[in-house]
C-alpha cells in the first residue's frame, strides 16, 4: 500500500478539482485532470533515485 499512496494522494486531489470545476459548470474544461494526475504519478518498478539515473545515464554516455 505505501508505494500507492502518491497516485490516490494525486487521483484525489485532481478529482476534488474537477468536483469543484463542475460545481461552478466549467466540468468539461477539466475532464482530463484526474487521468493525467494519476498517470504522472503511477508508481513503476523502474522507479529509483536520483543517482541510479544519473549512474545509468554516465554509463551510457561512456559506452557510446
Amino acid at each position: 500500500m505505501r508505494r500507492w499512496w502518491r497516485a490516490l494522494a494525486f487521483t484525489a486531489a485532481g478529482s476534488a478539482v474537477f468536483g469543484l470545476s463542475v460545481a461552478n459548470g466549467h466540468g468539461l474544461e477539466l475532464v482530463w485532470l484526474p487521468a493525467v494526475l494519476l498517470g504522472a504519478s503511477w508508481p513503476s518498478a523502474s522507479t529509483g533515485s536520483i543517482r541510479s539515473c544519473l549512474r545509468r545515464l554516465r554509463e551510457k554516455g561512456a559506452k557510446a
